[in-house]
């Protein structure tokens, strides 16, 4: 086994294991923004891949509406009527009359219905409420077609009269509007492996921490801090995979040759280095290595000022780039420059601060907070530290661990750093979360929709407007940016865990399939990286759970409980899958548990999908009436 360079010689990764409420930084993994790891995971089941064309916007948003059962349920129901209006004409003279009436009537209603229930999709409504029962419409199709079937038997050996080729043609009509809602859920293996094979193609390369060679051997923040910063510039690469810091940060200190990290990663190459630092001067070396023979695609020493590191962070993306033979676009090259600070003692706290930021516990996050406010004092004109800023606080406030009176603080830093930055879409992602905690609905919404404008493959961006859609009641909307945040980061299993009950909302059981198997996927591959995650292996209970592995799930739960029986996040994921498991006794016990931690978000827990069968329980009113 090659060690990664500057790593200490550690145990291999376990391989093969087992067998949120949180918040962008600090109770997330990770806080910056994260690129898609490569094909691994990547490609939906059941041709629910967003931004795959035509069909997978429009026509995925008809399917989500319904619009296709409704349109042949409108149909059946109007062949019926026309039929039997048909029957009794023929023995009634005046109601003979009427029959083109009703048609033209008819005609003028199919419309009217589906504008109706496109409409009301859109209107936020609380969790559990549906515009539109699945069920109801399956039922009534089904007794269309019963109905149909006895018409069509009564006419020719009872009635013994000829089925006019109209009517036939209407309901072969209905019976096509049918079939088109099922084929588009579907994909054929041709393209499914057509997409298998364009991602296998395209490069893939994860960014490691960097290794501390400074002598005091305390840049610990200053070297993770670099590799990240590396990692968001290769985010705007058009065409080039890169693996999450989450994911490619659980390397660290581990002893894995490049075939190693190849298979756990799935990418084609990654990029080591380390960084020497003493006073105002820094060396950073870094190479980037192929997976597959081990040798070096390119390597380079720098040294300048540690005022100079902005520039070398885009040199090394840029070398990356070229190393992988992707060819940058115009707005590629923009998004790689870097920005940030001419004080290099403020840039540094900033990388401590986020650095802070990335962990769990409170008191590390409370440091965070003044790490970003040191960086402001230094440099007022730091867009970046007052987004930081904003991002602490408002993790910490849904925490419930800072008085409510710092929401103000909230606000003020991520409208500060939106003035000081308006082309930065981190500012607008920290801009509508404060503004989500002053219930300033609107205008959080255009901050998301701004972050998403300037950077369309905004991990954050779209795993947060998600969220903003689940509070709004937007179950469709919230599925489409749970998919497009999954499709950019496929190594991180949050999304597509929380998009299960958002698919479940919208009653579309294809996609919660799908989800469920991805879900399952992405967790597993997130074990075998991090086996001690219990926040993880809470989230895999609950996937197990809806599978029909109960056994499975339990022993997976009772095993994140005792590893963390304190803490929030698992406390709180244990009684979802409780309740997911009909364990309503235990799953209460749990929640009176996370509550009890001083933590809580009330309106995530009374519109949690997965605590539904709890809310008619008083004990489940008393415990989320704590949190007022």
């Amino acid at each position: 086994t090659r060690p990664i360079a500057g790593r200490t010689n550690q145990p291999p990764i376990p391989v093969g294991f087992i067998r949120d409420s949180g918040s962008r930084s600090g109770s997330d993994p990770t806080s910056s923004r994260m690129c898609p790891q490569g094909e691994s995971g990547g490609t939906p089941l059941g041709g629910h891949e967003l931004g795959g064309g035509f069909e997978f916007k429009f026509l995925e948003r008809v399917k989500q509406r319904n619009l296709f059962r409704v349109t042949a349920a409108y149909l059946g129901l109007a062949w019926f009527v026309i039929h039997v209006a048909t029957v009794i004409g023929e023995s009634f003279p005046s109601v003979h009359h009427l029959v083109p009436w009703f048609i033209y009537a008819l005609a003028a209603g199919l419309p009217i219905v589906l504008i109706s229930s496109w409409l009301s999709h859109r209107a936020p409504r609380p969790a559990g409420r549906h515009a539109i029962s699945v069920r109801r419409l399956d039922a009534i199709l089904i007794g269309v077609m019963v109905l149909a079937v006895l018409a069509l038997l009564a006419d020719r050996w009872v009635l013994h009269r000829p089925t006019d080729e109209t009517m036939l043609a209407l309901l072969a009509v209905m019976v096509v509007v049918l079939l088109l809602d099922r084929l588009l859920g579907l994909r054929t293996p041709a393209a499914a492996a057509s997409d298998a094979v364009a991602k296998k193609a395209m490069p893939r390369v994860a960014i490691l921490a960097f290794a501390d060679m400074s002598p005091e051997k305390n840049q610990d923040y200053f070297c993770e801090g670099t590799a990240e910063e590396i990692i968001n510039a290769l985010c705007a690469v058009t065409g080039l995979h890169v693996a999450s810091r989450s994911a490619s940060f659980q390397l660290k200190n581990r002893a894995v040759d490049a075939r190693e990290v190849g298979r756990l990663l799935n990418v084609n190459a990654f990029l080591e280095g380390s960084v020497r630092k003493a006073d105002d001067r820094m060396r950073i070396t870094a190479q980037l290595i192929d997976v597959g023979h081990g040798g070096h695609l390119w390597s380079q020493t720098f040294d300048r000022k540690v005022e100079d590191i902005f520039s070398v962070q885009e040199e090394i993306a840029r070398h990356v780039a070229a190393a992988m033979r992707v060819n940058l676009l115009d707005a590629d090259s923009s998004r790689l420059k870097r920005r940030g600070t001419k004080n290099a003692t403020a840039y540094e706290l900033y990388l401590r601060g986020r650095q802070l930021l990335n962990r769990e516990k409170e008191a590390e996050n409370r440091g965070s907070v003044e790490a970003f406010r040191e960086a402001i004092r230094l440099d007022p004109s730091f867009a970046d530290a007052h987004a930081g800023l904003a991002d602490v606080l408002t993790q910490l406030l849904r925490q419930r661990v800072i008085p409510s009176a710092m929401s103000a603080d909230a606000l003020a830093a991520s409208q500060r750093a939106v003035e000081l930055a308006p082309d930065l879409p981190d500012a607008y992602v920290a801009r509508g979360n404060a503004l989500l905690l002053h219930d300033d609905m609107e205008e959080a919404q255009r901050a998301f929709e701004r972050a998403i404008s300037l950077d369309p493959r905004h991990f954050h961006a779209h795993y947060w407007f998600a969220k903003y859609w689940v509070a709004r009641g937007d179950h469709a909307r919230a599925v489409k940016h749970y998919e497009q945040a999954f499709e950019i980061k496929p190594d991180d299993y949050r999304p597509i865990v929380l998009s299960i009950q958002e698919y479940q909302a919208i009653q579309d059981k294809a996609g919660e399939r799908s989800a469920l198997h991805r879900s399952w996927q992405a967790l597993e591959r997130h074990l075998t990286l991090d086996p001690d995650d219990s926040y993880a292996m809470d989230h895999a209970a609950g996937v197990l759970m809806l599978l029909g592995r109960r056994d499975e799930a339990n022993r997976l739960l009772d095993r994140a409980i005792a590893l963390r029986p304190d803490d929030y996040r698992t406390l709180y994921t244990a009684a979802c899958t409780a309740a997911l498991g009909g364990d309503y006794d235990r799953a209460l016990d749990f929640l009176d548990r996370a509550v009890g931690t001083g933590r809580g978000d009330r309106v995530w827990m009374l519109n949690d999908n997965d605590l539904a069968p709890l809310r008619d329980n008083p004990r489940f009113q008393q415990i989320v009436d704590r949190l007022k």
